[in-house]
Parts: structure tokens; C-alpha cells; sequence
């Protein structure tokens, strides 16, 4: 099953639950927050951005960055989420490695140095994106597609890529509410740390 389907059912569940917070403000429901994500999968279609293709999320934490990364699997895409802390050097070669076709960064330096399209959430651009007309649900994948392609930190050497699949994704997220905790409807969730890390998504 696709991850951003998750999303899509929920917002169909409770579309007017509360979803996304900046501080104390709800900047969305879920209605919205799905509307963003199938909005930006729409948009990375619309660039020939499809299932296998690989696309960077290089930012630090904010809340545009669950909206990318359900959009990502929305058109049917892989997510390479890199550090945000990272310089943008090393960053540019994840980009390089991954063999990634689309980021999402506000960092000029990488911007200007990966030679790829990229995407600034501060810009109009990527408002742009969000407010695309959103592809009706999540493209079909296949449990072992790739969903996430991360790197490990690259103590003894280059960071190394590891793919988590669909399946992966599914089953660890089973595992979650059966080994560790109960999610219910009011729970709230803050993550202080990079939401680049899979521990986090």
C-alpha cells in the first residue's frame, strides 16, 4: 500500500480534524493537509516525476515538510530525505548518489550547485505546487517498491543508501501500535528531532 494513502483515508475519516500546527495555530485539517500533499504529487507528475523516480527533501524541520513528504508517494515517487544540518556539499552528493530527479530545498548553495529542479516552501513556487489540482488518490504501488531511500551517516566513509520499502513502511508502523503505543484521534505529536530520520516518519 502507498504511505500517502494513509493520509487520503484519514481525510476522508476526519476530514475536518485538526492535522497540522504551526505553534498554536492550526494552519490545517486533514481535508487540507491532503489537498497539500495530493496537490504537490500533481504537480511532480505534471513534471514526468513518476513510481521509482527519487526526489530530496532537504530542509530543516517546519510544517511544510509533511506535506512533501506525502507528496512524494502521492505521485508515486521515492523520498530521499537528507539531514538539514548537513552542508550543502554533502547534501549535493546524496543528490548526485540517489540519482534524484526533483528537490525541495531552500538552500542556494545546493540550489545552484546540483544542477537539478528545485523548490524553495518560502516561494511562490511551491504555493504554487500545493494549489495544484491534486491527482484523485495516491498512485498504486506494489509493497515492495521503494518508499523512503535514506543514508546512513557516513562515520567510516559515504553515507550508504538504504531503501525502505512500502511493505517496510507498513509493517513498522503495525509494529508501532503493537509494541510501543496507542495513537488516538486527540493525541498530539512534537518531533524535536530531524524529521529526516526515519525514527521521526
Amino acid at each position: 500500500m502507498n504511505p500517502a494513502e494513509w493520509l487520503a483515508r484519514t481525510a476522508r475519516s476526519v476530514p475536518e480534524a485538526p492535522a497540522l500546527y504551526r505553534d498554536a495555530h492550526v494552519i490545517a485539517d486533514y481535508a487540507g493537509f491532503a489537498r497539500r500533499a495530493a496537490g504537490i504529487g500533481a504537480a511532480l507528475a505534471a513534471r514526468g516525476i513518476g513510481l521509482g523516480d527519487r526526489v530530496a527533501i532537504f530542509l530543516a524541520n517546519s510544517v511544510d515538510y509533511l506535506p512533501i513528504h506525502y507528496g512524494i508517494p502521492w505521485a508515486g515517487a521515492t523520498a530521499v530525505p537528507i539531514n538539514g544540518k548537513l552542508h550543502a556539499k554533502e547534501a549535493g552528493w546524496i543528490v548526485e548518489h540517489s540519482a534524484t530527479k526533483f528537490v525541495f530545498t531552500g538552500d542556494a548553495a545546493l540550489s545552484e550547485a546540483c544542477g537539478l529542479p528545485c523548490v524553495d516552501p518560502a516561494t511562490e513556487a511551491f504555493a504554487a505546487m500545493q494549489g495544484t489540482p491534486g491527482l484523485e488518490a495516491p498512485c498504486p504501488v506494489a509493497g515492495s517498491d521503494a518508499a523512503w531511500l535514506f543514508y546512513t551517516s557516513g562515520t567510516t566513509g559515504r553515507p550508504k543508501g538504504a531503501v525502505l520499502t512500502c511493505g517496510n513502511v507498513m509493517a513498522a508502523s503495525l509494529a508501532y501500535l503493537a509494541d510501543v503505543d496507542d495513537v488516538a484521534c486527540e493525541d498530539a505529536a512534537l518531533y524535536p528531532a530531524p524529521m529526516s530520520h526515519r525514527a521521526g516518519l
